[in-house]
């Protein structure tokens, strides 16, 4: 079976988790960014700045919220495509710990919550049994984090580095001055703050083989710009 990756990413998750292991290995390398996202955000060496202990019940939602959540939920799908994998490309950013720099925990699960009321039951699942259980839900469990480690070296110990926080810039007052507190246009080129350190990622290089350096800049490079 092939995957398609103009698909929902639900389905691709599906398809590659009803693949003997063999080829199952082989789609998860061929998989677009948002799996790859996805099995980072199960398995992955890293800390994810969520509670989990269980918190998502549908008898929260009223008979007129649900509706309206479908018709958001529809609505979403039909403007932009598949919602969970627009979501799923903010994920690293604003859920591992110490990624983004300002987020509060607070505000992080409010989003976390946000975004589960636009999404599908079964969507809602997995990412509640990653929050929760740090593992992918029943019906997807046969792609293993040994499945994952075989067809993608690196993706899970892959250390992001944090981002800067934007810093204010001054000038004189007048028709382009930012308000109180936001960036300069004018002045955001010349007052740049530097690139985040990469001292740990380049320490990890150092440690590796060269076939296992070029895995891990792949691997960077998906999870970080995908």
């Amino acid at each position: 079976m092939g995957i398609n990756d103009n698909r929902f990413l639900i389905e691709i998750l599906r398809d590659i988790s009803d693949l003997p292991e063999e080829q199952m290995i082989e789609a998860l390398r061929k998989s677009p960014s948002d799996v790859w996202t996805i099995m980072y955000m199960a398995y992955g060496d890293v800390e994810l700045a969520l509670p989990t202990t269980p918190s998502w019940r549908v008898d929260r939602i009223t008979h007129r919220s649900f509706i309206e959540g479908r018709l958001e939920h529809i609505n979403a799908q039909t403007s932009c495509g598949d919602l969970l994998s627009t979501e799923t490309r903010k994920m690293v950013r604003l859920y591992v710990r110490g990624v983004h720099p300002t987020l509060t925990d607070k505000k992080r699960f409010q989003l976390w919550e946000q975004t589960l009321a636009r999404l599908q039951e079964d969507e809602i699942e997995l990412l509640e049994e990653i929050r929760v259980h740090r593992r992918l839900p029943e019906g997807l469990d046969r792609i293993t984090k040994e499945i994952v480690r075989a067809a993608l070296p690196g993706l899970l110990e892959t250390v992001v580095p944090p981002e800067n926080p934007a810093q204010p810039y001054s000038s004189a007052p007048g028709l382009l001055s930012p308000l109180p507190g936001e960036p300069d246009p004018v002045r955001v080129i010349d007052n740049a703050p530097p690139p985040p350190s990469t001292v740990t990622a380049v320490s990890l290089r150092e440690q590796i083989n060269d076939e296992a350096k070029r895995r891990y800049d792949e691997v960077y490079s998906r999870l970080r710009f995908a």
